[in-house]
């Protein structure tokens, strides 16, 4: 017996994905008109979340393709920081314009070096390649460009979002909702109006989404989503959450069918655990084949950053919350940005918690409920211990590292809006708070 839920809507591939391509189209224009209207409004300071480290990186693609360890920041981006500076106003050196000498790294946040050397190239050369192209047709300088790519790989993202969540047979007005209230968040701002290592992970994690959903229905994709987990690392290291989850999916998906007496029907639940255990091997054979060219290239010691603390009992208890509730709520004297997002935490609760212990018919669905469940309460404990016992030490664990995995979460809050007043609720709030996002009350 199939779990469709209250919210579907009938048919599935390439029809269904013209019935609603129009979402995607809507998705894709705000999006793009937010980045764009942002950065049109926006100065030519960085972010505070280390973009300057990311321009010196991606400045540097097609001189040495990759920093690191230990390198100091070039003169393009030392440059920028001394005149524009970041959230905190220009750092370093006097500026004496930007085709002046810039020299004295240790004047500079972190004494001047990358903190941006653990990051592979795959982010960094696609976003040059991509820029190149678009300084090549505009003639704007490369810093902008790079910023516009951000939007780009936003809107692919929402693209391939589309088709996940559709794989659920969410009508395509939730759908609307759910992507409009994605864009409208805080993290996605600065992650795709500014150059971001975060920029590419809603695209990443709604890739594997979609792969790992066609492979337990045909049996076929099982090498491209392989080489999806292994590429998704390659971009960003967090993006290995949205590989657990889509890890832990098929696992329960296999048990689920093998307890059922599935033994046969493609594909059979033994070739789903093993699809899913090489596709766990790929993306940590993928990171560690990384490290060790990261360390054998390093000339120095890294930048110390002053964020790493001990772990602590009441520190990882605390984390099994940090996944699930990335906002801090309301209360008095909060500030507009929080108080606009803290309904996406309630309806992220409620998603989480509710389609797990939802009444479930389709090994399918009973599958995904639980893996997000797991993910969302026991990643971010399971990071910080790991960190502890490779490193000797633990770094903060924060709310954005789950942009990969936020294609699985706004499933699992579009599963239990099985109303319409629900659905006509998110899509409202979605709308109310990408309108927020689009004029500019992030800057």
């Amino acid at each position: 017996m199939s779990d469709e839920p209250a919210n579907s809507a009938s048919g599935g591939g390439f029809k269904a994905w013209l019935r609603t391509s129009w979402v995607a189209i809507v998705l894709v224009i705000v999006a793009l008109a937010m980045c764009f209207s942002n950065t049109a409004q926006g100065s030519r300071a960085f972010s505070p979340f280390d973009e300057w480290v990311y321009y010196d990186y991606i400045s540097k693609v097609p001189s040495q393709l990759y920093v690191h360890q230990g390198e100091n920041i070039g003169e393009d981006a030392l440059s920028l920081m001394a005149c524009f500076g970041d959230g905190y106003g220009p750092r370093g050196e006097p500026c004496t314009g930007l085709d002046g000498t810039y020299d004295e790294p240790e004047l500079y946040p972190q004494e001047g070096k990358t903190s941006a050397d653990p990051y592979t190239p795959a982010y960094f050369a696609t976003t040059w390649a991509a820029a190149s192209v678009i300084q090549f047709v505009t003639g704007v300088d490369l810093l902008i460009a790079s910023r516009a790519v951000s939007a780009l790989w936003l809107a692919g993202g929402l693209i391939v979002l589309t088709m996940f969540l559709r794989e659920f047979r969410l009508r395509p007005i939730l759908i609307l909702g759910l992507g409009l209230s994605y864009t409208g968040l805080s993290t996605t701002f600065y992650a795709s109006n500014f150059i971001s290592t975060d920029a590419p992970s809603l695209l990443a994690g709604a890739t594997l989404g979609l792969l790992a959903v066609k492979f337990a229905k045909t049996g076929r994709y099982a090498p491209w989503l392989a080489i999806a987990a292994a590429v998704a690392v390659w971009f960003k290291i967090t993006n290995i959450f949205a590989v657990g989850i889509v890890v832990l999916a098929l696992l329960a998906h296999a048990f689920f069918r093998h307890r059922a007496g599935y033994r046969s029907a493609p594909p059979s639940p033994v070739r789903m655990a093993v699809v899913a255990a090489i596709t766990a091997a790929t993306a940590i054979a993928a990171e560690i084949i990384w490290l060790l060219i990261w360390k054998a290239s390093s000339v120095g010691e890294g930048p110390d950053q002053g964020i790493s603390t001990d772990l602590s009992p009441r520190a990882t208890i605390a984390s099994l919350f940090t996944f699930l509730l990335p906002r801090d709520g309301v209360s008095i004297g909060m500030g507009w940005s929080a108080i606009m997002q803290a309904p996406y935490a309630a309806l992220l609760v409620a998603g989480v918690v509710g389609w797990f212990f939802r009444d479930h018919h389709d090994d399918r669905n009973r599958a995904w409920s639980i893996a997000i469940a797991v993910s969302a309460t026991l990643f971010a404990p399971a990071l910080m211990i790991a960190f502890q016992l490779l490193l000797g030490e633990v770094a903060p664990v924060i709310p954005r590292y789950t942009l990969g995995m936020a294609p699985m979460m706004l499933l699992a809050i579009g599963m239990i809006a099985n109303n319409r007043i629900s659905v006509w609720l998110i899509l409202a709030y979605g709308i109310t708070i990408s309108t927020f996002s689009l004029a500019g009350f992030y800057l």
